[in-house]
């Protein structure tokens, strides 16, 4: 099933305030200043495009591997959606195109499937716990076209992991979580850097808890280096009222502010 798709500024603006995304390359006006658009979250298309997919999951997927690739642009048209790959057990891929595949990278699509292997990971990391409001997940929800079904909710709290990260980053407790804040609040602002998204790997639990607004959600999270002042790896574990949401694993990567700058589609 694919569609035709664009996001507009203010569908940019409104899944931002309700994710706490205060990234700069998401704010309409800032970005025409610069001569560019407003860049789409990267999950937001991933939201919108499994939400699309939603019967996979209904058949039986509990595992996303999905990756990120190109900058999309405000208004931009996407083709978007999913292909069955597998019937048994289900799998499909995950799909977002305009002149390039946006959930790609080197190769790799992503992919919603059902995994054979019994799953048992445990909370571990420094503990990060945010607050939702009532109305955050029904806006979410409503935003991506999932009004009243659980996997609007599932797929906030995944959104939303991405605030509890980059505030780990910004106050950083563990050493590890130091190290990447040093490398970037680089002084120099012609060495500023950003974190981004390579990969995320998200196992849904057998037994699926479905978030509710007004309820803290505890982010218990990992880092661990993969290439000092590069590359990064954090492992994600979400729980609400000590019930597991799902487990991830995230890749990161640190991209210069004016090289993200210069991939930014232009006005």
């Amino acid at each position: 099933m694919l569609s035709v798709y664009s996001f507009s500024e203010q569908a940019i603006v409104d899944f931002c305030e309700v994710t706490h995304d205060h990234n700069v390359v998401h704010d309409p006006q800032f970005m025409k200043s610069q001569g560019k658009k407003a860049v789409v979250p990267g999950m937001l298309i991933l939201s919108k495009a499994i939400g699309m997919a939603e019967e996979i999951i209904r058949k039986g997927a509990n595992t996303f591997h999905l990756f990120l690739n190109s900058m999309v642009g405000a208004n931009e048209p996407l083709t978007i959606g999913y292909r069955v790959l597998e019937r048994t057990p289900i799998k499909a891929e995950i799909i977002a195109r305009n002149s390039k595949d946006t959930l790609s990278h080197k190769g790799n699509s992503s992919i919603i499937y059902k995994r054979n292997q019994v799953i048992n990971d445990r909370p571990s990391g420094q503990h990060r716990s945010l607050e939702t409001k009532a109305m955050q997940i029904e806006s979410f929800s409503n935003q991506i076209a999932l009004k009243e079904n659980p996997l609007g909710a599932i797929l906030f709290s995944i959104a939303y992991a991405s605030h509890s990260l980059f505030q780990a980053i910004e106050k950083p407790i563990s050493n590890i979580e130091k190290e990447i804040h040093g490398y970037l609040n680089k002084d120099d602002q012609n060495d500023k850097q950003s974190p981004f998204y390579q990969s995320i790997l998200i196992h849904l639990p057998d037994q699926i808890h479905v978030p509710i607004g007004g309820v803290p959600l505890d982010y218990f999270i990992h880092f661990e280096r993969i290439k000092e002042g590069r590359t990064y790896g954090a492992q994600v574990f979400c729980t609400q009222n000590g019930e597991e949401v799902y487990s991830s694993y995230y890749v990161l990567t640190a991209i210069p502010d004016r090289l993200i700058m210069r991939m930014a589609p232009n006005l």
